[in-house]
C-alpha cells in the first residue's frame, strides 16, 4: 500500500523537483545578470520569480554580486525590491570568509556610494563575519578612512529611512548644493534640463542653489562639494540618483519618456539622510525628441520640490 502511495505521489514530487530546479536557475542567471546583464535583465528576472535573496553555486547572494561587481543600479534596485542588505555569504570566495555581508565588500573595496546606499536600507555595520571582523575593521585594513568613518559614525545602529524631516533638520533649506546623478543612456541630456528646471524653481522662491557633477572619485566629489557649498554657505546636499534605467530615447520608445529617481537630503558634511523620497516622472504626449525629454524633467523636478514643499522643507 505504501509502495502505491509513493508511486502515485510520484508526478507532483517530480514537479516540486523540476520547479526547484527551474528557480535555481533562475537565480543563477539573476547572479549573473547583475555582473554582465542590464537592469532590464535584473528586473525581468525578479518578475519570472527569481529569488532576490537566493544563494548560488559559490554562496553569494545577487546583492553580494553587485556590491562586489560595484552595480550600484542593480544594488539599488534589489534593495528597493526587499533584498536582505544583512544577507551574509555562507561559503568563503577568494579572500571573502563566509559571514560576509554586503558592507563588508563595498568596504573591502573603499566603496563610499554602495556603503551609503547599505546603511540608508538599515544594513547593520555592526554584523561580523566567520572571522569576527566588522566591516569598519576591514574599511582601516586597507586605509579606506572615509569608509571606516561612515561605518563608525552610526554607533549602535544603523540609520533608517526618512519619509518626513529628519530631527536634526531645524527649519526650511536654506542655500543648497545638488548633485545629480544618472546612468542610462541618454541621462545626460535628461539631467542637464532637469537642472535648469530646479534652478529656476528654487531661485523664484529664493533659495540659492549650486550644482556639482558626478564625480565616481570620493575625493574629487567632496572637494567639489566643498566648493560650491562654500560659495553659497550651504549646510544641505541635495542628491538625486537614477534609479531604475528607464529613461527611453525616442529611437527606442516614440514618444516615451520615463524615468525614476530618489531624493536625499544630506547634512552638508556629514551622511545622514535627513529626507529621503522616490519620485517617477513620465511623459508620452507630444513629438517625441528633446522636447519629451525636457517635459518629463519638469515633472521630475516639480515633484521634488512638491514633496519638500508638503514636508515643509521649502
Amino acid at each position: 500500500m505504501d509502495l502505491e502511495k509513493s508511486v502515485q505521489r510520484l508526478p507532483s514530487i517530480l514537479v516540486c523537483v523540476a520547479l526547484g530546479v527551474s528557480l535555481a536557475a533562475a537565480d543563477a542567471r539573476l547572479a549573473k545578470a547583475v555582473l554582465n546583464g542590464t537592469l532590464q535583465q535584473v528586473k525581468a528576472l525578479l518578475d519570472q520569480g527569481a529569488d532576490r535573496d537566493g544563494v548560488d553555486a559559490w554562496g553569494w547572494t545577487p546583492l553580494l554580486w553587485a556590491t562586489f561587481y560595484k552595480n550600484e543600479p542593480a544594488v539599488r534596485w534589489l534593495l528597493a525590491k526587499g533584498a536582505d542588505p544583512d544577507k551574509a555569504s555562507i561559503l568563503a570566495f577568494r579572500t571573502f570568509p563566509p559571514g560576509t555581508t554586503p558592507l563588508m565588500v563595498a568596504a573591502y573595496y573603499g566603496n563610499t556610494d554602495l556603503i551609503t546606499t547599505l546603511l540608508g536600507r538599515k544594513a547593520d555595520p555592526l554584523r561580523t563575519n566567520a572571522e569576527g571582523v566588522q566591516a569598519a575593521a576591514i574599511a582601516r585594513s586597507f586605509f579606506f578612512k572615509e569608509c571606516a568613518w561612515l561605518l563608525e559614525g552610526r554607533p549602535g545602529a544603523a540609520p533608517t529611512l526618512h519619509a518626513h524631516a529628519h530631527p536634526l533638520l531645524e527649519g526650511r533649506i536654506g542655500p543648497v548644493v545638488i548633485v545629480l546623478k544618472g546612468w542610462s543612456r541618454g541621462s545626460g541630456t535628461f539631467l542637464a534640463a532637469l537642472e535648469k528646471d530646479l534652478k529656476g524653481r528654487l531661485e523664484a522662491r529664493g533659495i540659492p542653489c549650486a550644482f556639482v557633477p558626478w564625480a565616481p572619485r570620493a575625493e574629487e566629489r567632496e572637494k567639489a562639494l566643498a566648493a560650491a557649498a562654500g560659495t553659497i554657505q550651504a549646510r544641505q546636499v541635495l542628491y538625486l540618483s537614477e534609479i531604475d534605467s528607464v529613461l527611453k530615447d525616442a529611437g527606442d520608445h516614440p514618444g516615451r519618456v520615463s524615468v525614476r529617481f530618489v531624493t536625499e537630503l544630506r547634512r552638508w558634511g556629514t551622511s545622514t539622510t535627513l529626507w529621503e523620497r522616490e519620485q517617477a516622472a513620465e511623459d508620452s504626449s507630444g513629438d517625441p525628441g528633446l522636447a519629451l525629454v525636457g517635459d518629463a524633467a519638469r515633472n521630475l523636478g516639480a515633484a521634488v520640490l512638491d514633496d519638500l514643499w508638503a514636508d515643509d522643507l521649502l
